[in-house]
């Protein structure tokens, strides 16, 4: 019995030095050039990144501190640039009802149609729809000890108030808006404005903007970076409620 014994230790250790070969030989093969990481970076990227054309096809305003001091009274500078919130009841737009197209006070981006404005009866302009939401940017806001969202233009970013999950049908949502954040363009003077401000934003006139790919639909060519107020024909960024059916309602 001991013979046989010695003869399994003496196999056995025969093979340990086979097996840590093995296992050696193992972790050498998964090893790759120093280069191929890289390159399959490179790869990833190509295929992830976004047409150029794209990206650039919406206008940002950037500009310095000093120049938004000179061009808002103090109290749009408050809201806009400082994240302020007017008091209720006291701006210009929560009880008007005229018919038109609300822009931002900073840039001049086309943002609400008086057709989504609704009496909220807080005392600020409230409104179930943005005319296009890749218009706004929205986040979480922390401040004052309560969770809420705060929507800003994408344009300039320019703070314009919060997005809350109380407002009517059809979308939910209530757009609760400072006044002073916001001006406003009759339906009559809308087409005129719309083209100086298609023109002041580096953008080619309504007649000449891309048209969408035969075949699809106008809806469907509509995404986040499409032209601020391009998406419409004949009253330029006219609102329709039948636009809050083709679009998918957003999360605030």
């Amino acid at each position: 019995m001991s013979g046989r014994f010695r003869i399994r230790v003496i196999a056995l250790l025969g093979l340990c030095p086979l097996s840590w070969n093995a296992l050696a030989t193992a972790d050498e093969k998964p090893k790759k050039p120093a280069t191929a990481p890289a390159q399959e970076s490179k790869e990833k990227t190509a295929k992830t990144a976004k047409p150029a054309k794209s990206a650039a096809k919406f206008p940002k305003m950037l500009r310095s501190d000093r120049y938004w001091r000179m061009k808002l009274d103090p109290g749009q500078y408050y809201v806009t640039r400082r994240k302020g919130t007017e008091q209720a009841f006291s701006g210009m737009y929560w009880n008007h009802h005229e018919d038109g197209v609300y822009t931002c006070i900073g840039c001049g981006t086309p943002l609400f149609d008086s057709e989504a404005k609704f009496d909220s009866g807080t005392g600020w302009p409230s409104y179930w729809q943005v005319i296009s939401r890749s218009y706004l940017k929205s986040h979480p806001d922390f401040s004052n000890g309560m969770l809420r969202t705060e929507v800003n233009c994408r344009v300039c970013d320019a703070h314009l108030g919060h997005v809350f999950n109380d407002g009517p049908r059809p979308t939910g949502l209530r757009y609760c808006i400072n006044s002073a954040s916001i001006d406003f363009v009759s339906r009559e003077d809308l087409k005129d404005y719309i083209d100086d401000w298609r023109k002041a934003m580096g953008l080619p006139p309504l007649e000449t903007a891309e048209k969408p790919e035969d075949g699809k639909d106008a809806s469907e060519s509509t995404s986040n970076e499409a032209d601020p107020a391009g998406r419409t024909s004949g009253d330029a960024a006219t609102f329709s409620k039948s636009d809050s059916e083709k679009e998918p309602v957003p999360k605030p």
